[in-house]
């Protein structure tokens, strides 16, 4: 048996059987000789064969049947149903309630260190008092108050390794009726102030070499919602996951991750006040596959999962979550 190694592995020719086999090193690939779980089935088939060998035979034989490190360490990986986030620090805009409040919730669950941010002040001391987290008030569509709101986070913490920019908003008005300010307001909030949160936080996290930004988009930003108006709120999230994958393909190779959640119909308090509307709230179950509202913890769980180690492969990723709503 005769053993080279060849620039995409390790090459046996085992002339008894006149085969070649290859085991790659390459580690993450899924399917094919490339993948570990694959390797390491051929090895378990090939080894079988060291027996009743000489002495140097059973050395040649040894070395086939000893899986290459980067398989040992791919086959040994945890995969626990979270990863740990001890010790990061997460920015949660929005977090006074709904998804933001849940999420934050969530992230500390698992061992980050929670800043809530949010213009209303009476319900972010409320959430972090209950939470036992961090407050701090902002108006994020003011972009010197995003910076500064960065500066004293990393001044505080020392960093910023987790960003979930949630704040957001959403106005129900007849195209025809919708005046300049409904609609600045809608893309200021929605896009405008996630743009200058993406901005200084990724700064940190350029400057760190590490970080996940997730940006709250919406179904909306995929298809056009019915039967209630709401243009500026679509065009808002549409524009978000745009930009989401933007800047993904511009920091990935400085160790930044940016990805989007698009939630369908969750059961907020903004969801909630549209539900009393019983045409509204019959057409959003009829479209749903699944027949339901989502829980804000369905949603939580995926920013843990995005903003862990867990998800190390996902960048410029919109992960949605509506209950079937877009299949339709």
């Amino acid at each position: 048996m005769a053993i080279s190694r060849g620039p995409t592995g390790l090459s046996r020719k085992d002339s008894s059987q006149e085969a070649d086999f290859t085991l790659s090193s390459r580690v993450g690939q899924i399917g094919g000789d490339s993948d570990p779980l694959f390797a390491l089935q051929a090895i378990g088939t090939r080894s079988s064969k060291c027996t009743n060998l000489n002495s140097a035979q059973t050395n040649d034989c040894a070395a086939l049947t000893s899986p290459p490190e980067s398989i040992l360490i791919a086959s040994s990986m945890s995969y626990s149903p979270l990863t740990p986030l001890d010790g990061r620090v997460a920015i949660v805009t929005g977090g006074a309630r709904g998804i933001g409040l849940e999420t934050a919730r969530a992230l500390k669950e698992n061992g980050a260190k929670i800043v809530i941010v949010d213009i209303n002040t009476e319900a972010g001391e409320k959430a972090a008092k209950d939470l036992d987290v961090n407050f701090v008030h902002a108006d994020l569509t003011q972009s010197d108050a995003v910076r500064k709101l960065a500066s004293n986070v990393k001044s505080t913490h020392g960093r910023i390794d987790i960003a979930f920019n949630n704040a957001g908003i959403a106005v129900n008005i007849p195209s025809e009726e919708c005046s300049d300010d409904d609609w600045h307001k809608v893309i200021n909030i929605n896009l405008n102030a996630v743009f200058y949160c993406c901005r200084e936080f990724g700064k940190v996290m350029l400057e760190q070499g590490k970080g996940s930004i997730i940006n709250t988009a919406s179904m909306s930003g995929i298809i056009s919602n019915t039967p209630q108006p709401q243009a500026a709120y679509n065009a808002s999230k549409a524009g978000l996951i745009m930009l989401t994958k933007s800047l993904a393909g511009e920091w990935a190779k400085r160790g930044v991750r940016v990805n989007s959640i698009s939630p369908g119909y969750i059961g907020t308090e903004m969801t909630k006040l549209g539900m009393t509307n019983p045409e509204w709230h019959a057409d959003w179950l009829k479209f749903t596959p699944m027949g339901r509202v989502g829980e804000t913890r369905e949603v939580a769980t995926a920013v843990v999962y995005l903003a862990s180690d867990a998800s190390s492969y996902f960048t410029g990723s919109n992960l949605v979550i509506d209950g079937g709503y877009t299949c339709w």
